[in-house]
């Protein structure tokens, strides 16, 4: 074979280059000089220092000088320093809260006051709950509330835990008996026992707001009769009695005191954690 022969063999072994690959390839060219100037800038931004978006904290430092980056890993973290509460509440606390409700937060020595700012449209489930189009299908679930503190504080940190009292309840004017009084029975029914000459008296009464020590009394009492404390078993109706503070009465320490005009507020929700 001759050597114009076989030019012309190597010849047809080269593919033209169309018009589309001339123009995919200078795409490429000028996607990588965008990127090469998006680098030079970010390296004289770095140069004159770097400016967060917002006024925070930095918490995380995960780079050190002469190393090398992690590019999965942010290099900093930096935090809000206005402090949020979030409070994971049950199905049936959820149902009491309501959007700028009053709160307090309770530090080691000290209260600061806070207000609900935000309330999530969706539970959220436990990771053993399996759930069917969305719906829970056991389980715990939760609904987290955002809660913004008012009052400032340094001895606040980020993502230390804290108790919280919501107010959902409250009224004047009202008659209150302390809680450990009142007997709840299988029918879900409320007695109490009074001092009356003597003699112990079983009442129905029933309850309205309750907190953590006191509960408001609706009906079934008047002011200024005197109710028991803690009666369990042994106090029945027509016993008679003899009041006393710390003395024993039946083998069984209880106390007969007044209750009394008042306020009550229904306080609950303890144990969230800052963020």
């Amino acid at each position: 074979m001759s050597m114009i022969e076989e030019l012309k063999e190597q010849r047809k072994m080269f593919q033209p280059i169309s018009e589309e690959k001339i123009k995919q390839v200078d795409n490429a060219i000028n996607i990588a000089k965008v990127n090469l100037d998006s680098a030079k800038s970010k390296i004289n931004n770095v140069d004159k220092g770097i400016i967060a978006d917002f006024d925070g904290v930095i918490t995380t430092i995960n780079v050190s000088e002469g190393g090398v980056g992690n590019p999965g890993q942010p290099a900093i973290i930096l935090e809000n320093i206005n402090l949020k509460l979030v409070v994971s509440l049950g199905r049936y606390d959820a149902e009491k809260v309501k959007l700028n409700q009053e709160a307090t937060i309770k530090g080691i020595d000290k209260s600061y006051k806070g207000r609900v700012s935000f309330i999530s449209p969706a539970a959220k489930g436990s990771a053993s709950a399996p759930s069917i189009g969305g719906i829970n299908g056991g389980g715990d679930t939760t609904l987290n509330i955002d809660i913004d503190i008012l009052d400032k504080s340094q001895d606040l940190k980020i993502n230390f835990d804290a108790d919280v009292d919501l107010l959902i309840g409250s009224a004047n004017n009202i008659l209150k008996i302390p809680v450990e009084a009142i007997i709840n029975d299988k029918d879900d029914k409320n007695y109490v026992f009074i001092n009356e000459n003597g003699v112990a008296k079983q009442k129905e009464i029933r309850i309205g707001l309750q907190s953590d020590t006191e509960v408001q009394v609706l009906q079934g009492l008047k002011e200024g009769e005197k109710v028991i404390l803690n009666p369990g078993n042994i106090i029945k109706s027509g016993m008679k009695i003899k009041e006393s503070v710390e003395e024993e009465m039946l083998e069984v320490k209880n106390v007969v005191k007044s209750y009394i005009n008042g306020e009550i507020n229904f306080k609950a929700l303890e144990g969230v954690s800052l963020k």
